[in-house]
């Protein structure tokens, strides 16, 4: 499964849990069209809230033009202002990739929204449908699968701090050889990061590619991402904005099976 991503700030915040100090945020924004005003305003409001504190980058692309600001720092009390190639941990923004690289499959009529996820798995899974309604690749990423948040597996003997570096394919498909949806599909909204993990699962099987590679051949390439990526690679380390948890302790990086 593959959840989490790393890329180049656009878009993008890393909180790190302390008080703001709003008076003496570091920032590049140079404060003269409406437009710097109106992202300082809105930069500015995210850190008033309480214990907030970090590194924000933001991109705005306008009338064909590109324009970067960045806030913050990329480390906790380190005064380094974030700029255009730091590295942020994404997080759950992967799932717009995932739900892209399947869009690009439906368009080139290689997959259907309508298919029945058992299409694209091991005849050994189960059909996985409630009653005769079965889970379709387009329920996967829309959270309305009735598939749970997370494997049921995922945890047994996982590390909290890195939930997923163990977690491998095999053990995806022996969850759901024993999973049994309780309602159909479309009946309730539930976010599901293991549905759309699956999703990428299915990418890669149907593609018989990695999940990496259909991100790079397909998204990043002709976009010109060179700085995203599924794992942390060594060049991306010195541009890294750290992260931390609700405590303020740093978090590591989380890692996926390849």
């Amino acid at each position: 499964m593959h959840l989490f991503r790393y890329c180049a700030g656009l878009f993008l915040l890393a909180t790190l849990p302390a008080m703001a100090q709003e008076s003496t945020l570091k920032t590049d924004n140079p404060m003269q069209s409406p437009q710097d005003l109106k992202v300082d305003s809105l930069a500015r409001a995210y850190f008033a809230q309480k214990n907030v504190v970090g590194g924000v980058s933001i991109g705005v692309v306008r009338h064909g033009r590109h324009y970067f600001y960045n806030y913050g720092e990329t480390r906790l009390k380190n005064g380094q202002l974030p700029d255009s190639n730091t590295v942020y941990e994404i997080g759950s923004l992967s799932k717009t990739f995932t739900a892209t690289l399947f869009a690009l499959q439906v368009n080139a009529r290689k997959m259907r929204r309508e298919d029945p996820v058992n299409l694209y798995l091991p005849d050994s899974i189960p059909p996985l449908k409630y009653r005769d309604t079965a889970i379709t690749m387009l329920s996967l990423t829309n959270h309305s699968s009735g598939l749970p948040r997370l494997p049921g597996n995922l945890l047994i003997m996982a590390d909290p701090a890195n939930p997923y570096e163990l977690y491998t394919t095999d053990m995806l498909f022996t969850f759901l050889k024993h999973f049994k949806p309780e309602r159909a599909v479309g009946a309730k909204y539930e976010y599901s990061n293991l549905a759309v993990g699956l999703m990428s699962t299915i990418l890669g099987l149907h593609q018989d590619q990695t999940y990496e590679q259909l991100l790079w051949k397909q998204i990043c390439k002709p976009l010109k991402m060179t700085s995203t990526s599924v794992e942390l690679k060594p060049g991306m380390l010195s541009r890294f904005a750290a992260g931390y948890n609700v405590e303020g302790y740093p978090t590591q990086p989380w890692d996926f099976q390849k």
